[in-house]
């Protein structure tokens, strides 16, 4: 562990999903992973990471998001953003930060299907969705969001499908 846990736990936990990938995206997006094809690989999309910020605080600390590409049955691709906040206070920018990372996504793949998920370890319970208005201008985004603290630890502890054991191990850091 780092003198900054909250960066390693972010870390910890896109590393995760990265490496896991088709076992994350079994859990999370159960209805895209029976899409996709078994044939070929999910791999990360690189160049979209951000430079963290180096600081002595958890505060505005920068961890770059994970992006997969997913290739789904029928030889199309999926793109997906995966935002991850292992913190303990609410946040008002998180889905904000979600909504930038899809954004970006879009920006970098104007051509491929993109969709995005969150894990989010705070208490606020209304982080799925971000609004943005502006002179007439009205954008809107839901996104999936799976609060880990909504888990119990014996709910977690007792499934053994493999990305689980991921989550019960978050579970239990909180």
């Amino acid at each position: 562990m780092t003198a900054k846990p909250h960066k390693w736990r972010d870390c910890a936990w896109k590393r995760a999903i990265a490496d896991g990938a088709r076992d994350a995206i079994a859990y999370f997006m159960p209805d895209l992973a029976s899409d996709m094809d078994a044939s070929r690989e999910v791999t990360a999309i690189s160049g979209m990471e951000l430079p963290v910020k180096d600081s002595d605080s958890d505060k505005g600390m920068l961890v770059s998001d994970v992006f997969l590409n997913v290739p789904v049955t029928g030889g199309e691709d999926w793109n997906i953003a995966c935002l991850v906040e292992q913190q303990h206070e609410p946040d008002k920018d998180f889905a904000g930060r979600i909504f930038g990372s899809w954004i970006r996504l879009r920006a970098s793949r104007p051509t491929g299907r993109a969709t995005a998920f969150a894990i989010y370890t705070g208490d606020s319970k209304d982080v799925n969705f971000y609004t943005e208005t502006c002179y007439g201008f009205k954008a809107f985004i839901e996104f999936r969001t799976f609060h880990l603290t909504s888990y119990g630890v014996e709910e977690l502890r007792e499934d053994k499908r493999p990305f689980v054991r991921v989550m019960y191990a978050g579970r239990l850091s909180i």
